[in-house]
């Protein structure tokens, strides 16, 4: 039994390396080539595989459900009510001002019951982007203009831009695996699988890459490219 993502990655690694095979085998004819005074005038052999198709068989044995505590499956509901505090004492330290003691009571009051209707999954929202979008709207709206304006000295769309950023890089911390799921590869349990097998179909395009020296500020760097 192994995750799908596994299996495949796998196959797709043993292509990779057979690739990789192929041209130290085309390295090693090329030299033989150039050391024979009869061979050293014609062309040196190399194969590629530019398209590649597999068939794979597979029986879904499980699929994970998603876990809770967490929005969609994606972030870890525990952790965006800290992060979101973090990201707001920041930007609150970045314009040098401070909220009301009530009206930090009454923010974290409505970001918190936002939290748990997304963890509730009472809202349908995934990924971190989505979910600092909506969490700094939610805490922007909370503030009246009295305190955004004559406390802060911004707009409520500024607010909430610098709001959304920051909290779209915090929100990467609060990431958790997504659902997995399970399949039979092995053949002995394919066999017992009967007729609840699956096939897959998978066309592989190879696209190689290569060194090349980049010039920078700092100094020239290494880098992968397109071949």
């Amino acid at each position: 039994m192994a995750y799908l993502g596994d299996f495949l990655g796998a196959l797709n690694r043993e292509i990779a390396l057979a690739r990789v095979q192929g041209d130290v085998e085309a390295v090693r004819v090329a030299d033989l080539y150039a050391h024979d005074p009869l061979l050293q005038h014609f062309p040196v052999p190399r194969f590629r595989l530019p398209t590649l198709t597999i068939r794979v068989p597979v029986a879904v044995e499980r699929l994970d459900g998603v876990t809770a505590g967490t929005v969609g499956g994606v972030l870890d509901g525990s952790r965006l009510r800290p992060a979101f505090q973090t990201v707001l004492d920041d930007e609150l330290a970045a314009l040098g001002a401070t909220l009301p003691d009530d009206t930090r009571r009454e923010l974290d009051r409505v970001v918190g019951a936002r939290i748990d209707a997304l963890v509730a999954g009472d809202v349908d929202l995934v990924g971190e982007r989505a979910v600092a979008e909506d969490l700094a709207s939610v805490a922007t709206a909370a503030l009246p203009e009295r305190v955004l304006l004559g406390r802060l000295g911004t707009t409520a769309d500024d607010l909430r831009a610098r709001l959304r950023e920051r909290l779209r890089v915090a929100l990467v911390q609060a990431r958790v695996q997504p659902p997995r799921l399970e399949v039979l590869v092995a053949d002995a349990q394919l066999r017992e699988a009967g007729d609840h097998l699956l096939e897959l179909s998978l066309t592989l395009t190879e696209e190689a890459v290569e060194w090349t020296v980049v010039e920078q500020a700092g100094g020239d760097a290494p880098r992968l490219v397109p071949e």
